[in-house]
């Protein structure tokens, strides 16, 4: 009996899972002020000709928003380009400086999976005027939704 089982056992094999959860493998990091800052937390959608990825550790929150989608160069402007978190209870953005600094370089987009990777940097301000330096930023293989 107990062969038997043996024989049952090491006979089923498990189906191989070649895919990859997509929310598993997402990542998402930058340095705030010089302090390394990783997500556990990453999505990103886009509608209405504005891509977005939201990442998330605890309480703390980061966010990029520009127009489009696809590789290339995304230079920060007060519109549809831009920078947004809160860190420690303090929120930052680039949406209302009259000249951001910063950019979004997306290095892969694939139409078919929907992942996205790429790199970020960015000057922020708070609302009391402290100052975020986001860089080495970089999101990795983050699944996007699209309608």
């Amino acid at each position: 009996m107990v062969a038997i089982m043996m024989v049952a056992f090491f006979a089923c094999k498990k189906k191989s899972d070649t895919t990859t959860d997509p929310v598993l493998s997402a990542s998402f990091s930058a340095k705030i002020n010089g302090t390394a800052w990783t997500a556990v937390f990453v999505s990103a959608a886009y509608s209405g000709g504005v891509f977005t990825i939201a990442a998330a550790k605890n309480s703390d929150l980061m966010g990029l928003n520009m127009s489009g989608i696809g590789t290339g160069t995304y230079t920060f402007d007060n519109n549809t380009n831009w920078g947004t978190g809160t860190v420690n209870g303090n929120s930052f953005t680039t949406s209302w400086l009259d000249h951001p600094s910063g950019q979004i370089v997306i290095t892969k987009w694939d139409s078919n999976t929907k992942l996205v990777s790429g790199t970020f940097s960015y000057e922020a301000y708070d609302y009391f005027g402290g100052v975020y330096h986001i860089t080495e930023g970089q999101f990795s293989d983050v699944h996007t939704t699209t309608p």
